[in-house]
């Protein structure tokens, strides 16, 4: 497995070193935040609303993603301005393994506050939640009414993954 990004700090700290050789799981403690230190990340006091939507091609137009791991683009949609970015996210697209860990890690990094896809793996959903975003599942639409919804209220909140590893 390969981690990149910026520092990361575990506020609550985790319950010890890994072992997987020796078959013991990786776990943290529960109710544990991982906080990534990046400039790119909203200042406190800053209420700017980021919100980061899986898509097919990078545009509003185009459909939502429906994996997240392996999604073709992200979009950084600032809601105040209206503005929005693309993250290219090909590279996780044909990864062995680890694709929603490190597509997380980008979105975290991108400064969102929330994440919009198709469907999370549970991987992805510890990560995302770890780091204090919300995820809301958004299917068969396209990137702007996934906005919309978002904006009504309307698109279903996720509490963990919707689907299995490897989906």
């Amino acid at each position: 497995m390969r981690i990149e990004g910026g520092n990361v700090t575990s506020v609550e700290g985790s319950t010890g070193p890994c072992r997987w050789k020796q078959g013991w799981g990786c776990r943290t403690k529960p109710g544990a935040r991982v906080v990534f230190e990046d400039n790119n990340l909203p200042q406190e006091g800053e209420k700017t609303m980021r919100i980061a939507i899986t898509s097919v091609d990078g545009t509003l137009e185009e459909k939502v993603d429906e994996r997240f791991g392996r999604a073709r683009k992200i979009i950084l949609y600032d809601m105040e301005t209206k503005e929005y970015t693309v993250i290219d996210n090909s590279v996780n697209l044909n990864a062995a393994q680890g694709a929603g860990i490190q597509t997380a890690q980008n979105v975290i990094r991108s400064g969102a506050n929330a994440v919009i896809s198709g469907h999370f793996g549970p991987k992805a959903v510890q990560v995302i939640q770890m780091a204090g975003l919300d995820i809301y599942s958004a299917t068969n639409m396209s990137v702007k009414e996934a906005v919309e919804g978002f904006e009504k209220g309307k698109l279903e909140k996720l509490s963990g993954a919707d689907v299995e590893s490897h989906w």
